[in-house]
């Protein structure tokens, strides 16, 4: 079996949609949440081609190794195009009314009132084969952690799904904020399942 953790990159507070402070300092806690929470230990790191999902990966990788020796330092693997582009974002947003619709029912549901379903159809395919390469390079046992955008997270795994409707999808899986993400698998047989969200707890408000 293969496991892949996909998150949403971490804040963008920096110049240009990069990250900055805390964006960096999120991205940092949720790794070191994950490795004394979790019982597992990526091998291998992924993320998509814009800057900021790199950003995300190296700062959650600082958080999540910090105390381990260098042999088991991750490998981060080459970008991974289908996790989202600004072209793919352009289309995507390019209907009138798109910000303001995701901003009342989210990305991933203002996808399918603004855009006909050849074109989700295609951009469901397109997202979920990212999550087929990143398995690829995975060896059997091995896990990795790969950061990409939303909604293109949530269309992958609805192409993995193989989902036709806004409404056959997981809720869980169809909004996720900054450093929220999906546990996937693959089995012996290749085929690939998600298996739940993955989300740091809140931090308790002060007494």
């Amino acid at each position: 079996m293969k496991q892949l953790l996909l998150f949403r990159h971490s804040i963008k507070d920096g110049p240009m949609n990069t990250l900055g402070p805390k964006g960096t300092k999120l991205a940092r806690e949720v790794g070191e949440w994950l490795r004394d929470t979790e019982s597992i230990w990526p091998q291998k790191v992924f993320h998509g081609p814009l800057v900021r999902t790199e950003q995300t990966a190296r700062a959650f990788v600082d958080g999540f190794f910090q105390h381990a020796t260098v042999e088991a330092q991750p490998r981060f693997m080459p970008a991974i195009e289908e996790f989202g582009t600004d072209q793919l974002f352009a289309e995507m947003v390019a209907p009138d009314g798109f910000r303001e619709k995701a901003k009342e029912l989210g990305n991933y549901y203002a996808l399918f009132e603004l855009h006909d379903v050849d074109t989700l159809r295609g951009w469901t395919g397109h997202c979920a084969s990212g999550i087929r390469r990143a398995f690829d390079m995975l060896e059997d046992g091995e896990c990795g952690v790969a950061f990409g955008h939303s909604p293109c997270i949530e269309l992958a795994v609805a192409g993995i799904l193989k989902s036709t409707s806004s409404t056959d999808m997981p809720v869980e899986f169809t909004a996720l904020s900054e450093m929220q993400g999906i546990l996937l698998e693959q089995d012996d047989f290749g085929i690939i399942r998600p298996v739940r969200k993955i989300a740091m707890p809140a931090p308790e408000p002060a007494a």
